[in-house]
């Protein structure tokens, strides 16, 4: 069996392929997601995910990706430290701290909290 580390590592791997089926495959069906930037929102379920997260992100970006600087394993606890970096559709450059906090549990992602610097992003969606 994947240790949680190795779940979220595949999660972002997927991302930066661009698979979100990929990205979703380990998503409990009642996952638990919280975050601020690009969307605030606290919404369950990896469908809602995709939906008002994910697919949010061709209209407001030309490119985007997540740096991860150290995934931290502490058991069914995983953080993520890096950035978000890319363009946004308006031409905007940026790069943006982020911490991820994902729990896991049964060979599942049960939740996802984000802490980002969500002003950046949001100036770099209304610039133009």
């Amino acid at each position: 069996m994947r240790s949680s580390v190795d779940i979220v590592r595949d999660h972002y791997a997927a991302g930066a392929k661009g698979d979100v089926g990929g990205m979703v495959a380990d998503f409990a069906p009642d996952l638990d997601w919280k975050s601020m930037a690009p969307v605030t929102a606290h919404i369950t379920g990896p469908d809602a995910v995709v939906k008002n997260v994910f697919g949010t992100f061709p209209g407001l970006y030309k490119s985007f990706r997540v740096d991860i600087e150290k995934l931290h394993d502490a058991g069914d606890t995983v953080f993520m430290v890096g950035h978000y970096a890319g363009t946004s559709n308006r031409g905007e450059d940026f790069r943006v701290r982020v911490t991820h906090k994902w729990s896991v549990g049964n060979g599942k992602i049960r939740s996802f909290e984000q802490f980002a610097d969500s002003a950046q992003m949001k100036r770099a969606q209304s610039k133009g």
